[in-house]
């Protein structure tokens, strides 16, 4: 078996520190709010219960000469470690799971809604990445995702990817 998917809360919370091979996707809502009797948690999406977690640990997401990901210190090296056909493949089974549907495409149009009436040619999207020293994001992930959203009509001109970090190559 080459990857493990699990929706298990308690299962992602313990391999949520998998490294580089692993990828999360999650509607998930603090259970410190969902617990609250008194004042109930709304619904986040109509589709996918706030508490659904999807996580996903595939070795073969890293390319095998590049075992040692210790060894990379910058964004290059380490995107170059990573097997971008692989990722997108469990991305999709992800978002499957998530969404609880049977093909990758009526999945990512659950994960991702827009107002009803609406044209998604019109939506803007801003994707915060996190650009921190010595783990940058990984761009066959956020790849992905611009992808999905260009494939439901959104412009790839009205995505917009944001840091804190100046220079994310730092």
């Amino acid at each position: 078996m080459r990857a493990r998917f699990s929706n298990s809360r308690r299962r992602f919370l313990k391999s949520s520190a998998a490294g580089a091979a692993g990828v999360a996707a999650t509607a998930v809502v603090p259970a410190k709010a969902r617990s609250r009797a008194e004042e109930p948690w709304p619904d986040i999406h109509p589709e996918i219960d706030n508490l659904r977690v999807v996580c996903g640990f595939d070795a073969e997401m890293v390319n095998k000469d590049c075992e040692d990901l210790g060894n990379f210190s910058d964004f290059g090296a380490q995107n170059n470690a990573v097997n971008r056909d692989v990722v997108r493949e469990n991305m999709d089974r992800m978002a499957m799971e998530l969404a609880q549907k049977s093909t990758a495409a009526e999945a990512w149009t659950t994960v991702f809604q827009k107002t009803a009436g609406e044209d998604w040619s019109g939506k803007k999207v801003a994707m915060k990445i996190n650009c921190i020293p010595k783990n940058h994001v990984r761009v066959a992930v956020i790849e992905k995702v611009c992808d999905e959203l260009n494939a439901m009509g959104v412009p790839y001109t009205n995505m917009v990817l944001y840091d804190g970090q100046a220079n994310p190559t730092n």
